[in-house]
């Protein structure tokens, strides 16, 4: 897991993942990974952050062997002063 300062990513070895039999799961502060594989295997990682996740912009690929997840860190809202 990498800590990029506006977001987090994360990549996970899927030389053998089907894309359609895997799943991401994410809530604000935690990521769910499972993958099957061509094999009828199946894996699970689990991810916290302590930082908030804006859980609508989340992104996954599965491309040359890997899975790459790209989780935005969710921004605190400015209120005015009245």
């Amino acid at each position: 897991m990498l800590d990029l300062g506006n977001r987090y990513e994360v990549r996970i070895p899927a030389t053998r993942a089907v894309a359609e039999r895997s799943e991401v799961e994410v809530s604000e502060h935690r990521l769910r990974v499972r993958m099957a594989d061509s094999s009828g295997g199946t894996s699970e990682n689990i991810f916290d952050f302590s930082d908030a996740i804006e859980t609508e912009n989340v992104r996954a690929l599965l491309s040359e062997g890997a899975l790459q997840i790209i989780l935005p860190r969710k921004r605190g809202r400015r209120i005015d002063v009245e």
